[in-house]
């Protein structure tokens, strides 16, 4: 089994960085236009993120 890391992503396709911070199963909640959490299925715990509109955010 391979370890897991965390590593932030760019997705170019959607303008978004996105981080998984545990290997767990999730489901996604909506916060706002810019953000939304993946929460474990089990805990409702924080295992990562999506962040929108990034090129926008840092001015680019």
């Amino acid at each position: 089994m391979t370890e897991f890391t965390v590593k932030p992503y760019f997705e170019k396709n959607t303008d978004s960085i996105i981080c998984y911070l545990k290997d767990e199963r999730s489901y996604d909640k909506f916060i706002n236009k810019e953000l939304s959490l993946f929460l474990s299925l089990e805990t409702d715990e924080i295992v990562g993120f999506e962040i929108r509109g990034v090129k926008k955010l840092i001015g680019g």
